[in-house]
């Protein structure tokens, strides 16, 4: 209906060392259960007890509360795929670090005024160099807001930033095109 048939998980199944997928664009992919640390911390007893979400986004785990869906399976198997997802990534990274930075600037708020962060380690959370859930707890505290407001706050603010452009993206940068 949306277009999405590579994207979505028609059908699943363990067989051996492997899970098998088909998308409901029929594309097959088989992930050898140690190619992905998720799925090589299954025990072989547990392997079977899985289910495909209703709308085919996901398989989950459910003893485990593991969630696999298809762009993980591409990047295990698929080295160009691992790369794109990267790069993905890395763009996502730098446009939240953006928003930060973006929001505790409108703030007023110096990078050094962080109490539990080094003017450092917020200036590579601004970069998108790995910021983490008690960082990011520590500057909505910087900024006096409980964490879901802060949160809901940068969300608006990577709004008004808009979508990444191809500048943006990592590869594209690294090679010049």
């Amino acid at each position: 209906l949306h277009g999405a048939q590579s994207e979505l998980i028609a059908e699943a199944n363990v067989g051996d060392a492997s899970l098998f997928v088909i998308s409901c664009g029929l594309d097959r992919y088989e992930v050898p259960f140690d190619r992905m640390p998720a799925l090589k911390s299954i025990p072989e007893a547990e392997r079977n007890v899985f289910e495909v979400d209703e709308d085919g986004s996901y398989i989950h785990w459910p003893g485990r509360d593991i969630h696999v869906d298809l762009d993980s399976i591409r990047a295990a198997i698929e080295p160009e795929w691992r790369m794109k997802a990267l790069a993905t990534k890395a763009t996502r990274e730098r446009r939240y670090g953006a928003a930060v930075a973006k929001l505790r600037t409108a703030k007023g708020l110096k990078q050094s005024a962080v109490a539990g962060l080094s003017e450092r380690q917020v200036r590579r959370s601004e970069k998108g160099e790995g910021t983490t859930y008690e960082s990011l707890h520590l500057l909505a505290t910087a900024h006096r807001m409980e964490i879901n407001d802060y949160l809901r706050e940068v969300a608006e603010v990577l709004n008004e930033i808009g979508p990444a452009s191809d500048e943006d993206h990592p590869r594209r940068q690294l090679v010049g095109a």
